[in-house]
């Protein structure tokens, strides 16, 4: 018990991260991040100006709903978007807003089969899901805009090819990061969000996928190794190093049956990692793989915390889920029991069952 209570304290303690001091009075905010949501720009933008705020960032998006536009869908001051109402922040961090801005609808196609929109099957699904090109040149830009978005802003997107059937991606990382992973480490960890955004993809262009990452390696994968998860969801299930071997001595269990019970729940807790946190917040990219979690038995029941990097819009932040898997008869889950939903500093659920940990922490 004191071991696994160890290790969930060493998971709590990487979600401090500094920040740079900002000039500026602080002020208490009269609304939340989430109340925020939803209501049109304007007003918000009036109101945080009364209260002192000057460095606003404005970006919009397009919508054909008329009755959206001007409606905010993300709001953030300094690096936190998930103030509460009551919070203290200071008026001299940067506000950045986006919001709908309408736009008149293009012209639809005509005369689409029946049968095509109506197909409702698991394979249908899935194919409606891709982003289809039709050269090879179109292919190519679409993974080109995947992988650049799935890179940091000091990243650089080397080149992307395609011959003989290999796609071949090459990146140079800047590997200075706050979360004490090595250049290796931190490949592996781009690899996992880069090829979330080509699995979007159709893969009728390629049979094998090469990410190379200058001085540091190379990740391989085929088309065998993708994962498709009940929702429809394509992933790879490791993006490590080709030759690299991996043994996490912090991550390493004194039990072997603790070790194998993680390693049998891993995907349906990550599942139920995901759709706990969309009752809270939406427009967000978290990554499916289990090579990018860190999970934990929490205690002796069937709890087990994880923890991973979650981003929106550039900004990462450190996602922390605590659940109790709820068995069926033959070792079945039925459903996930949340405890704690936890967005970097900002706590979305606690149910108390995590006091213990939160308190030794001094939270």
């Amino acid at each position: 018990m004191k071991t696994l209570r160890k290790i969930a304290v060493i998971f709590i303690m990487t979600l401090v991260i500094s920040g740079c001091g900002n000039s500026g009075n602080y002020v208490t905010m009269p609304f939340s991040h989430y109340t925020a949501i939803g209501k049109n720009y304007k007003e918000i933008v009036t109101e945080l100006k009364n209260m002192g705020f000057t460095a606003l960032e404005e970006e919009i998006t397009p919508t054909t709903d008329k009755s959206r536009d001007g409606e905010i869908l993300y709001l953030s001051i300094g690096n936190n978007n998930h103030f509460l109402e009551g919070d203290a922040l200071m008026t001299g961090e940067k506000v950045k807003i986006i919001y709908y801005k309408y736009e008149a609808p293009e012209e639809t196609i005509e005369n689409v089969p029946n049968d095509a929109v109506n197909d409702t099957s698991d394979e249908n699904k899935a194919a409606a899901a891709f982003k289809e090109a039709n050269t090879e040149e179109e292919f190519l830009d679409m993974v080109k805009e995947a992988a650049d978005l799935n890179i940091g802003e000091k990243d650089k997107l080397n080149d992307v090819s395609l011959d003989d059937g290999v796609l071949r991606i090459s990146v140079s990382l800047d590997t200075d990061n706050d979360f004490g992973f090595t250049k290796e480490e931190f490949a592996e960890d781009r690899a996992a969000s880069i090829t979330d955004g080509i699995l979007d993809i159709d893969d009728k262009w390629w049979n094998e996928l090469v990410l190379e990452f200058e001085g540091i390696g190379t990740v391989t994968k085929g088309k065998t190794d993708i994962v498709t998860n009940e929702y429809g969801m394509r992933y790879y299930e490791s993006t490590y190093l080709d030759g690299s071997k991996h043994e996490d001595p912090d991550m390493v269990k004194s039990s072997e049956d603790t070790t194998a019970f993680v390693e049998k729940y891993t995907l349906e807790f990550i599942a139920a990692a995901k759709l706990s946190l969309d009752k809270y917040i939406d427009n967000y990219k978290m990554p499916l793989a289990s090579q990018k979690w860190q999970i934990v038995k929490y205690d002796e029941t069937d709890t087990m915390m994880g923890m991973t990097e979650l981003s929106y819009k550039d900004v990462k932040y450190t996602y922390v889920f605590v659940g109790t898997l709820n068995m069926k008869a033959g070792g079945e889950v039925e459903s996930t029991s949340p405890h704690l939903i936890m967005v970097g500093d900002s706590v979305l659920y606690d149910d108390g069952y995590c006091d213990e940990l939160l308190e030794s922490f001094g939270g």
